[in-house]
């Protein structure tokens, strides 16, 4: 009898801890409401907010879920949002860091938009609300054509901003790019395949006006460490041909033809490497990367 007893209480052990574990499994699953309350300034909530991660991501948006995992995407909050006849979806996008959501923003505006005050950047079409605001990057759509309204959108974003946390300024790595001759919003970043290159990594790129109708590619890459950054110098070291020494103070640099690409100048200092693509004038292309090494040195990232 003691016996019996022993094991009936071990089955119920485990079936206690069992219905714990699916407990805690699927409030997990359901997620928790961050940002997308019922009411956010006038608009309703018209059904339950849908949560999805990396695992499954690809339910929702499929052939688009690769763009928003390269940015380090960890969680999506979804929603639909009705005001009088309007409807819209709300999704708001963590991903791995500012850059990251800037980076996701830059690549998935529309650059005819015009302007949205919401978040740290935004933009706005009658089809397509875009904003990012620390690592969070959000997208409003209307549900049909009859909701199609800049004015309500306008609203629902700011109302959806202003429960996002995080800076709403532009990540501080942007601005290390010299102003002169830069062609605005050109900035870009990718946490992966800098330069569509698999060993270049994470990092930035921005085009200069050169003249002509050709434009300065200029990147900077952001490897974690040194000898991460070596690795980065070493492997695009290989896809210039006919390679020259590239002069800047005592930084090691080098120069040549690249497939499809032109003319590259690259330097590596410290953990970083910076460089340019498509040189037409030699002069100018100096001069911009001397003045993002100045930067560099300035703000005492390298030494």
């Amino acid at each position: 009898m003691i016996g019996l007893s022993i094991k009936r209480y071990s089955w119920c052990f485990i079936l206690f801890m069992f219905l714990i574990t699916l407990s805690v499994t699927v409030s997990f699953g359901q997620g928790k409401v961050l940002f997308l309350d019922e009411k956010l300034n006038g608009f309703t909530r018209a059904e339950e907010v849908r949560f999805y991660n990396g695992g499954n991501l690809y339910e929702y948006i499929n052939g688009q879920a690769v763009f928003y995992l390269s940015y380090g995407f960890k969680r999506l909050e979804h929603g639909v949002y009705k005001k009088a006849d309007k409807q819209y979806t709300v999704d708001v996008y963590e991903l791995n860091s500012r850059l990251s959501a800037f980076g996701s923003y830059r690549q998935q505006r529309d650059e005819d938009a015009d302007k949205l005050d919401a978040g740290a950047e935004g933009s706005i079409l009658t089809y397509l609300t875009v904003f990012y605001k620390g690592p969070y990057y959000v997208e409003i759509i209307p549900t049909d054509s009859e909701s199609e309204d800049i004015g309500t959108m306008r609203v629902l974003a700011a109302a959806v901003s202003a429960k996002i946390p995080g800076d709403t300024d532009i990540p501080p790595e942007v601005a290390l790019f010299p102003q002169k001759g830069l062609i605005a919003g050109s900035e870009r970043y990718v946490d992966e395949n800098l330069l569509s290159y698999a060993v270049m990594g994470r990092g930035l790129t921005a085009s200069y006006d050169q003249g002509g109708d050709s434009e300065l590619r200029v990147f900077l890459a952001l490897p974690d460490n040194n000898e991460e950054a070596l690795k980065v110098y070493n492997g695009f070291n290989e896809k210039i041909k006919n390679g020259t020494l590239a002069k800047l103070e005592e930084v090691q640099g080098i120069k040549g033809e690249t497939p499809y690409r032109g003319m590259a100048i690259m330097y590596i200092r410290d953990k970083y490497v910076f460089g340019c693509l498509s040189v037409k004038n030699e002069d100018m292309a100096a001069s911009v990367l001397n003045q993002l090494y100045g930067t560099l040195k300035k703000k005492q990232l390298v030494q």
